[in-house]
């Protein structure tokens, strides 16, 4: 198994860092250009994953208003990217900010939601259209057959869509924020420091939680992981996030890290690294609610796309609240 995860992760690295490495040199007239679209994609196929993983809530409900509400806001966020296109700058006082732009499109997906249940509700919530005397059913008391209605399906339905989109598509949308965050270098280095930080918490957790793993952490939720495989992630992650100071800040953007900042930077990796494990639980919680060990098994060893971004997804925010305060 271990064997299958590395190589599946080495096929996956290979052109991801050839595309990581061409929109910071090739198309940095356009921060995100070229990584963008990827983000739209795994937003999409976070999207259905979790349709899948909500469908006790969602009943025979099809998988493309949260496919689309999901790649909308995700699309959203990248609205700017549009005025790099025509040659021009973001305007600075602009009424949306960058961030402004996926919270109106998942606003809008919210009502598109919402009024798809509705026109549902017409046709299959009022439970007097099945019965077989159609007369007592035009003499009953509308109230009451109202209030009979889908017994709170609908209401779940559209809760279990509602979170889909703000999941698949809300948190991801920090992603492009982040790659678009000041200009191409500090973009490039805000995104990546992120990834890098996530992923060596999580990869000290699954070694410290395999080789001196004891106390769980949260049996219910996640059996697996243990209070040693936090602390190792903890460890990795304020460890990477101090690396990035050192050698990731002048290698992409030319300026030094001082000590306040290498602070700082210990300061983004501890709340990195919280978030991020906060994050794999709760799409722990969602699995097996869901009765099922994996998100998807399209990548053998990894599971689907949120097993893979299930950290990234609750962390993104956090990262993006601390580069722009900073």
């Amino acid at each position: 198994m271990l064997k299958t995860r590395l190589l599946l992760a080495a096929l996956i690295l290979s052109p991801l860092l050839t595309v990581v490495y061409l929109d910071y040199t090739v198309t940095d007239w356009a921060p995100g250009l070229l990584l963008i679209p990827l983000a739209f994609l795994v937003s999409a196929m976070a999207a259905g994953e979790v349709h899948s993983l909500l469908h006790h809530q969602l009943g025979s409900r099809p998988a493309w208003p949260v496919v689309v509400g999901a790649f909308g806001v995700a699309l959203a966020s990248a609205m700017p990217l549009g005025w790099d296109l025509m040659g021009n700058e973001y305007p600075a006082r602009c009424a949306v900010g960058p961030a402004g732009w996926p919270v109106i499109a998942l606003s809008i997906a919210v009502m598109v939601l919402f009024g798809l249940e509705m026109r549902r509700f017409g046709k299959e919530g009022n439970p007097d259209e099945n019965r077989t005397d159609k007369a007592s059913s035009e003499e009953a008391n509308p109230q009451e057959r109202s209030s009979e209605g889908g017994k709170g399906e609908y209401l779940a339905a559209l809760s279990g869509q509602t979170l889909a989109v703000v999941y698949a598509g809300l948190l991801p949308s920090f992603l492009i924020l982040l790659r678009r965050y000041r200009d191409n270098d500090w973009g490039m280095l805000a995104l990546v420091s992120l990834l890098v930080i996530t992923k060596m918490g999580d990869t000290l957790a699954y070694t410290f939680g395999k080789t001196m793993g004891k106390h769980k952490l949260s049996p219910r939720l996640s059996p697996g992981k243990t209070i040693e495989g936090a602390v190792g992630s903890m460890i990795g992650a304020v460890a990477s996030a101090i690396a990035c100071g050192f050698w990731l800040q002048p290698a992409l953007t030319g300026t030094r890290a001082d000590g306040a900042e290498l602070l700082w930077w210990a300061a983004l990796g501890t709340a990195v690294g919280i978030f991020g494990m906060v994050g794999d639980l709760a799409e722990s919680l969602l699995k097996r609610d869901a009765g099922k060990k994996d998100s998807s098994s399209w990548m053998p060893g990894l599971g689907g796309i949120l097993d893979v971004i299930d950290s990234v997804l609750f962390a993104g925010p956090v990262a993006y609240i601390f580069w722009i305060a900073s």
